[in-house]
């Protein structure tokens, strides 16, 4: 029974593992697109100007609407973590009843590194998507020479 649970647990947290990866990808595909797209057509050209500001208001649409992508993207990538890590936890739990070495049991411990709250990877998430959108402003609004 207990290699049933194991195996149960481990392809649960595998699965998991599998989605949180498929949704950065996503996440990086569209980051990218969205700086070739923002290259490509002059957004800063279209469009009436944003109160004074220099920045064009299909450009900030365009933002508003990556943002909006960027914030369903971590929501769901923070989902599937979140479970990848309590799978984790209790992999981590059997294993300490292993009789193995500390250093092979710590090989299941999931990461606890933490900025503001944040796993590395949920934070890198956020610095990603931020500096995406300003640099997605930035060049679609720069002046183009003909």
């Amino acid at each position: 029974m207990e290699q049933e649970k194991f195996d149960a647990v481990l392809s649960a947290a595998t699965t998991y593992a599998n989605q949180a990866s498929s949704t950065f990808n996503m996440f990086v595909t569209v980051a990218f697109a969205s700086l070739a797209f923002s290259a490509s057509l002059p957004l800063g050209d279209v469009g009436p100007e944003f109160f004074d500001t220099g920045l064009s208001c299909s450009s900030l649409l365009m933002a508003f609407i990556l943002l909006a992508f960027y914030i369903i993207s971590f929501i769901s990538f923070r989902n599937v973590e979140r479970h990848a890590h309590s799978l984790l936890s209790e992999l981590y739990e059997q294993a300490k009843g292993w009789g193995l070495s500390d250093a092979a049991t710590s090989a299941f411990r999931p990461d606890s590194k933490r900025i503001l709250g944040l796993t590395l990877p949920a934070f890198g998430f956020i610095l990603g998507s931020a500096g995406c959108l300003v640099v997605f402003v930035w060049i679609s609004n720069a002046a183009r020479l003909a």
